[in-house]
C-alpha cells in the first residue's frame, strides 16, 4: 500500500502491522473560520499529535515517514460556507 495521510489529531496516530510506503503529514487545508467550523463540530486543533505516532507489532515490513513539507502545495477552498 502506497499512501499519504494528513491528519490533525488529540491523540497519537496508531501504526500497527506492515506499513508499506506510508507517509504521515499534518492536516494543511486553511480557510476563512476554519476554526469556527473546528469548534462547530466539537472538535479541536489543540493539542495536534499527528507527528509522535505510536508503534504497535512493528517488524521488517514495515517503512513509514514524515511527509516533506517541502512538497506541501496550497489547497484552496473555492467556495464561501454560509
Amino acid at each position: 500500500m502506497d499512501i499519504s495521510v494528513f491528519i490533525a489529531t488529540p491523540m497519537r496516530p496508531i501504526l500497527t502491522g506492515p506499513n508499506k510506503n506510508l507517509e504521515i503529514g499534518p492536516f494543511n487545508t486553511n480557510y476563512n473560520n476554519i476554526e469556527a467550523d473546528v469548534t462547530r463540530a466539537g472538535l479541536s486543533i489543540h493539542p495536534n499529535n499527528w507527528n509522535d505516532p505510536l508503534i504497535v507489532d512493528s517488524n521488517e515490513n514495515t517503512s513509514w515517514k514524515f511527509y516533506p513539507t517541502e512538497d506541501f502545495f496550497f489547497h484552496a477552498i473555492p467556495y464561501d460556507v454560509r
